[in-house]
């Protein structure tokens, strides 16, 4: 991602804890640039277990998957809706579907 891009500062962050800063050569705003750029063995990226889950057509491309296990790289997702106006049928199951899909992925990471 681009500087300013808050997956950027992430990344750079999550770069900082384990010590080194990275040197970037490409940046691209869509994953699908990223994805190009990996395959044609011109960098790595950081992907989220959430985009790997998400999307099983990346497990079948010529790339590596690894887990990182240190440092734990996290970030957090908010989900906000007002209380005091109406919501949806959908909307309530929407939320509900958000909050046990991620509760789920919570209890299976290693």
């Amino acid at each position: 991602m681009k500087p300013g891009d808050i997956f950027r500062e992430l990344t750079n962050r999550f770069c900082r804890q384990a010590g080194f800063t990275p040197r970037v050569v490409f940046e691209g705003d869509e994953i699908e640039t990223i994805r190009g750029l990996v395959m044609a063995g011109l960098g790595v990226t950081f992907i989220s277990h959430l985009m790997v889950r998400s999307a099983p057509y990346l497990a079948a491309q010529p790339v590596s998957i690894l887990p990182i296990a240190e440092p734990r790289c996290r970030r957090h997702l908010g989900l906000a809706w007002r209380t005091t106006h109406y919501l949806s049928q959908a909307a309530q199951q929407f939320r509900a579907f958000v909050i046990q899909y991620f509760q789920q992925l919570e209890q299976e990471r290693p």
